[in-house]
């Protein structure tokens, strides 16, 4: 490979740049790599350019993320992958195209050569819509598409409340940099009829119609999820009835992180109850409800301020009103930082300041502590379902107080009443 060969760099919304590709170039976060992406989901030493036999190749370097080719393929930890005219590479949110003398293709067209298992290997895509010809209309099509787990993904992402129709479709060009923190992989190998075990599918679809006033239910409960991780720090408000969360860009909440499931989980709204629930659908790194594992299929209630962790992303759910509509009290907050003061793990100056970018953002005392990772999601639970039993019981020793302090008082009245009762049948010349 000579030096003609190039790679054009399109980062979100800088202009793009042609980078010359040359063995030993480093890909990274940190300055003092030859082609520098300031990006949070970039490592700071994320890929290299090494020579394998004659050609140059990509190599990963054990980055948090991976390195994506041709939005199939997952490059991890000392996976390489041969370098080809054409060929694209995602690292963080930067999208690579290799440009240079294209290789001769043999008589049967193949992917290019990469260093990966065959578990990586991505489904073929024999048509553009995952259906083909069929519908989900008839047992008939719904049972062809059983029979192909790759094709039933793809239809999945189409009309199931996962992906809700309403969203936009990705542009075919370089997308523009997401709001939300995650990276688009794009895999309908990444999962298989496993990840539907437990539940029907057609169940799911058929009961997530919008009843009349359920949004507005949903809007007035104030649920959001706070994410908490280094490089995703963020409060997501759950604006839809079925919530999806997962690495897929078409989730409601889009989590860049190789151990979250392209679909993992989602947390659904009942508007009957006005509870919610969370469910797993057979991710690979399974979801933690208050540290213990969800089994897939099986949906649990939310109460607020729930940690929750999806693979290796924690998180904390958190709703401003119960059940019967009744505001949750303020000083739940309050009382839960006071409980972690007391157990050393927050200074009086730390809720102080808490309290004060609470203030400043609008948000709770806890969303503002966690944000500014004062504290864990799991230290943070803990505390305020210590501090809620501690008033719970504190309410109930007082009303056991007023009650003993009570019967002291009708034994004294109950006297005085019978000595005047006794008094009054006394004769007056006695009195």
């Amino acid at each position: 490979m000579n030096p003609a060969w190039t790679m054009r760099v399109v980062d979100g919304d800088e202009p793009p740049r042609d980078v010359e590709v040359v063995d030993g170039l480093l890909i990274g976060r940190h300055t003092d790599c030859e082609l520098v992406l300031k990006d949070n989901h970039v490592s700071k030493r994320h890929a290299k350019i090494i020579v394998v036999g004659s050609d140059l190749a990509i190599a990963d370097l054990g980055s948090n993320n991976g390195t994506i080719i041709n939005g199939d393929h997952v490059l991890h930890e000392g996976e390489e992958c041969l370098l080809q005219h054409g060929l694209r590479i995602q690292i963080g949110y930067a999208e690579i195209t290799v440009e240079g003398p294209p290789l001769p293709e043999p008589e049967e067209s193949r992917a290019p050569e990469t260093r990966l298992s065959e578990a990586t290997t991505p489904a073929d895509d024999a048509d553009d819509s995952p259906l083909g010809d069929a519908t989900l209309e008839g047992d008939a099509a719904w049972d062809e598409l059983q029979d192909d787990p790759a094709r039933l993904q793809e239809t999945v992402r189409a009309v199931s409340p996962f992906h809700s129709s309403s969203r936009p479709a990705p542009a075919p060009e370089t997308p523009a940099r997401p709001k939300s923190s995650a990276l688009p992989t794009r895999r309908a190998s990444d999962s298989t009829d496993a990840d539907f075990a437990g539940y029907d599918l057609r169940t799911i679809i058929a009961e997530s119609d919008h009843a009349v006033g359920s949004d507005a239910r949903l809007t007035s409960m104030e649920a959001r999820f706070v994410v908490v991780n280094e490089a995703d720090l963020r409060i997501v408000p759950l604006d839809e009835l079925v919530f999806t969360i997962g690495r897929s860009e078409k989730s409601s909440l889009q989590l860049l992180n190789r151990g979250v499931s392209l679909d993992h989980a989602f947390i659904r709204f009942h508007p009957t109850s006005n509870t919610f629930t969370l469910q797993d659908v057979g991710s690979a790194n399974g979801t933690l409800l208050a540290n213990a594992p969800l089994p897939a299929g099986s949906p649990r209630e939310l109460e607020p301020d729930s940690h929750v962790r999806f693979g290796t992303i924690e998180g904390v759910f958190m709703q401003g009103l119960d059940s019967e509509f009744h505001r949750l009290p303020s000083n739940r907050h309050d009382d839960a930082a006071k409980l972690l003061k007391s157990r050393g793990k927050l200074s009086a100056q730390t809720i102080k300041l808490g309290n004060k970018s609470a203030e400043e953002q609008g948000t709770s005392l806890g969303e503002a502590l966690l944000l500014g990772q004062y504290v864990t999601p799991r230290d943070w639970c803990l505390a305020v379902k210590d501090a809620r039993l501690a008033a719970n019981l504190a309410a109930l020793s007082g009303s056991r107080s007023k009650k003993n302090l009570l019967i002291p008082l009708f034994i004294v009245v109950a006297i005085a009443l019978a000595a005047l009762a006794w008094w009054l049948q006394l004769p007056a010349n006695e009195r």
